[in-house]
């Protein structure tokens, strides 16, 4: 099984890419599992998931989950694409702060050793200039081990 991870800037085309290379992964007849971290809080954002689910092909079933996305091991789908990496540290950060260094050794195990092909996106953060709030640069931090 393939574990991916696609990285790049913001709308520079990653999910599009990841879905058409977990289309490439199924088998026949095979299924994929997106799974959407994102909690569209604002009509922005409303939007953006609105344009990534008309993106979708027919062969995608999607779970929305902000956090537990370690509970999707050993269901019936070829691919599992978590999009994306960045909005899940960010709820994890935000609803459970005391728990985040464990939920970030879940999710590690998850995505090493559930038997079904893995895509992960990511925002690239580490590249602009260094955050100013301390809470901001260990969210890029975080991410960056990740």
């Amino acid at each position: 099984m393939k574990k991916v991870l696609v990285i790049g800037g913001a709308k520079s085309g990653k999910t599009r890419f990841s879905l058409t290379l977990g289309e490439s992964l199924l088998g026949p007849g095979e299924r994929g599992l997106y799974i959407a971290t994102c909690l569209p809080l604002d009509d922005e954002m409303r939007e953006k998931v609105r344009l990534h689910q008309a993106e979708r092909s027919h062969v995608w079933d999607t779970l929305d989950e902000p956090i537990l996305v370690w509970d999707q091991k050993g269901l019936p789908y070829g691919v599992l694409l978590l999009d994306c990496l960045t909005m899940w540290l960010l709820n994890v950060m935000e609803q459970a702060p005391k728990e985040t260094d464990s939920h970030i050794e879940r999710l590690v195990e998850w995505f090493s050793t559930t038997p079904q092909n893995v895509i992960v996106v990511t925002n690239e953060i580490g590249l602009g200039i260094v955050p100013q709030d301390s809470y901001s640069r260990r969210y890029r931090d975080l991410l960056g081990s990740l």
